[in-house]
């Protein structure tokens, strides 16, 4: 049956890594279209201030839920599951956003550990445990859970220092065909969202700032739309996904990268 998507009255999403960039776009739309909603973010005058933006945003003037804290840090995971419920009472929609960059050259023995474990704590681990936590609640709700991969999972950015990162986002995608096929029949779809070239502040911690302006005309002219993608239409495409309009759709890898993927004969 067909739905609009700005029909979300009465659903709860927990959207980590919310305080900003493509979180922050997704966590103020789910807001927009009825959800009550929890935040997450590391830095606490972030997330006040997305907080007080959802509420306004917010169709009913929800106060949304906040939680503070390093995803590594499995107390902070547990917090996020607890404090929902007890404010909400249920959980509807899980979006794991939540994710980072360390970068380190392969050959640095040293480096390369300590990218490992804080990707791999980060993009992974907490996200296969703050996904266990959210399933019996997302059973009784038969909901949805999204994770935030990127187009890094299949297609190489040719840079020594991002192969760690990802080798992350390939194990969230895997995470999502294994999860589609034990879980569909207990009602809870799951998909990821691939995206490429989004101009939010992550891409700062690739690089100097020359490097870094550098960077970020040759992502321009990897897309075929000669541009960026804006975190907006990121976040419209989370919506349709959690929406019934898309009730046959799990196990999915969806790209969204302006095309920027697509196989080219250099």
């Amino acid at each position: 049956m067909s739905q609009t998507m700005n029909d979300f009255n009465g659903k709860v999403a927990i959207v980590t890594g919310s305080s900003s960039g493509l979180g922050e776009a997704i966590v103020c739309m789910l807001s927009k279209c009825g959800c009550r909603v929890t935040i997450h973010g590391r830095s606490e005058e972030n997330v006040n201030r997305v907080a007080e933006k959802c509420r306004t945003l917010s169709p009913k003037k929800f106060t949304p839920n906040k939680c503070i804290g390093d995803l590594r840090n499995d107390q902070v995971v547990e917090t996020i599951i607890k404090t929902t419920i007890e404010m909400f009472g249920q959980i509807d929609f899980l979006i794991n956003n939540a994710g980072g960059h360390y970068l380190a050259n392969l050959s640095d023995s040293n480096e390369i550990r300590n990218s490992y474990d804080y990707i791999f704590g980060l993009n992974v681990r907490s996200t296969v445990y703050l996904t266990s936590l959210a399933v019996p609640y997302l059973e009784k709700s038969n909901g949805v859970i999204i994770i935030i991969s990127s187009i890094g999972s299949f297609s190489s950015f040719n840079n020594e220092k991002t192969i760690i990162y990802e080798m992350s986002k390939a194990a969230l995608d895997h995470m999502a065909h294994g999860m589609a096929l034990s879980y569909g029949r207990r009602g809870i779809r799951i998909n990821t969202i691939n995206p490429g070239p989004f101009k939010t502040a992550i891409y700062r911690n690739y690089s100097d700032q020359d490097e870094y302006e550098k960077e970020l005309k040759s992502y321009e002219q990897l897309s075929p739309l000669g541009r960026y993608g804006d975190p907006e239409e990121l976040a419209n495409l989370v919506a349709f996904l959690i929406s019934p309009n898309a009730s046959y759709i799990t196990g999915t890898n969806v790209v969204i990268d302006g095309g920027s993927s697509i196989p080219r004969f250099i």
